[in-house]
């Protein structure tokens, strides 16, 4: 809507127009005559109302090939996120930003819930979330009625993991697995490193006489630098002797787990992924007495619900504690 009102100046009297449309700036301007101001305020309005018809009318298709070309190459996860979004535009990819409905997106999450896990939706709606706020808040799109993804309920994380390692499988595997991969599978029960960071480390970034290591620019975008036990000092050593670049291991991430699932596989080792050693670690960390804070410190999680997530304790490992006077 717009409003008009007289104001004085040393030009004599003039007017000035306000127009109002809920999610766009203020427009303001003076004018020497009313006829100006009301053909101004007409004419700004229509030119609102033109801009949000375009913009509800632009297909999410085109939103996200923007998203893919401007946002995602910044993000650690640019090719599981890619991946992910490939899979969101074949059903919604058709409609325009005005269509996205609440309704559409329910009838979305109730479509991939007959076929994926909880969590899988969870993460695509998020993904849509973040694309809409991205058009929002960045690109100055305008959506009557704001994100449809938070009027929407999403699904539990009902697939969380809570494997850890059986009494004998940690030697089982060590036996089973080449050298290097032995010594891998050991860092990764001592630290609860991810498989990314620990592809990422350079011989530098270990501090051998104070048995310290920096991981540069992790999955939270931050630094962290975490203590070495014996075994981990060890099992890098042997790494940083056997490779003939800066990296302690070059190879991808991807190339780790496969190896990982043949061990496994070789041992009958069943439902048990490399990303498990991690929630393993981070369990052995609390039985060993140590903190949340100190947790999250070697570990890297931000928040005690991601922590809590990762920690599964043997109730055996605190009996000892129980019987203490």
């Amino acid at each position: 809507m717009s409003t008009i009102r007289k104001v004085k100046s040393k030009k004599g009297t003039r007017y000035q127009i306000r127009v109002r449309v809920q999610g766009y700036p203020e427009r303001v301007k003076t004018v020497g005559t009313m006829k100006e101001a009301k053909l101004w305020a007409i004419q700004t309005e229509a030119n609102i109302s033109e801009t949000a018809v375009k913009q509800t009318t632009v297909l999410f298709l085109d939103i996200s090939q923007q998203y893919i070309t401007d946002i995602l190459p910044l993000q650690k996860g640019f090719k599981q996120e890619h991946n992910r979004l490939n899979i969101i535009l074949k059903e919604l990819g058709k409609y325009s930003l005005g269509q996205l409905s609440p309704t559409i997106l329910s009838s979305y999450r109730d479509r991939r819930l007959k076929t994926v896990s909880g969590t899988t939706v969870k993460k695509e709606l998020s993904l849509i979330s973040r694309i809409i706020n991205v058009t929002i808040k960045e690109w100055g799109y305008h959506l009557p009625n704001g994100n449809p993804t938070s009027l929407i309920r999403f699904p539990p994380n009902n697939n969380a993991r809570v494997r850890r390692l059986e009494q004998g499988e940690l030697d089982q595997l060590l036996k089973s697995s080449n050298a290097a991969m032995t010594e891998i599978i050991t860092i990764l029960v001592e630290t609860g490193m991810r498989r990314g960071e620990l592809c990422k480390i350079t011989k530098p970034d270990i501090d051998w006489k104070k048995r310290i290591l920096t991981l540069l620019d992790t999955k939270n975008g931050t630094d962290r630098t975490i203590p070495l036990s014996y075994k981990a000092v060890e099992s890098l050593k042997f790494l940083s002797n056997s490779s003939d670049t800066n990296f302690l291991i070059n190879r991808h991430a991807d190339y780790l787990s496969h190896q990982f699932l043949k061990a496994c596989k070789s041992t009958n080792i069943i439902d048990l992924r490399l990303h498990d050693l991690r929630h393993e670690a981070t369990s052995r960390l609390f039985e060993k007495g140590f903190n949340s804070m100190e947790v999250a410190s070697i570990t890297g999680h931000k928040t005690v619900a991601m922590l809590q997530r990762y920690t599964h304790l043997r109730p055996e490992s605190l009996l000892d504690r129980l019987n203490n006077p």
